[in-house]
């Protein structure tokens, strides 16, 4: 290579000297100032707990509540926007139940 040939920066898309760039572990081709190793965290090593693999985003399994009666759309009601008093209404009555 000759002394005076450039290259461009694939890290900040700045202009160095072509011998004063050096090639990262992710393919990128960047000045020495630029340069970053690989972080040890993105090594893989082997699993040495109780569980094999991990789960991402794992959550319990849902426990639903019983539901008695289920509600008729827009069942509540107030007397006024600042009332402390929320009327409910429905059409089923207590005698149309059926309790297992």
């Amino acid at each position: 290579m000759s002394k005076y040939a450039k290259a461009i920066s694939d890290r900040s898309g700045m202009e160095f000297p072509y011998n004063e760039m050096v090639k990262e572990w992710n393919g990128s081709f960047v000045h020495i100032s630029e340069y970053e190793e690989k972080h040890p965290q993105l090594e893989l090593r082997a699993n040495r707990g109780a569980e094999q693999q991990g789960l991402r985003n794992a959550r319990p399994k849902r426990v639903e509540n019983e539901v008695i009666i289920l509600l008729v759309p827009n069942p509540f009601e107030s007397i006024a926007a600042s009332s402390g008093i929320i009327n409910v209404k429905n059409k089923v009555t207590v005698d149309q139940l059926e309790i297992q």
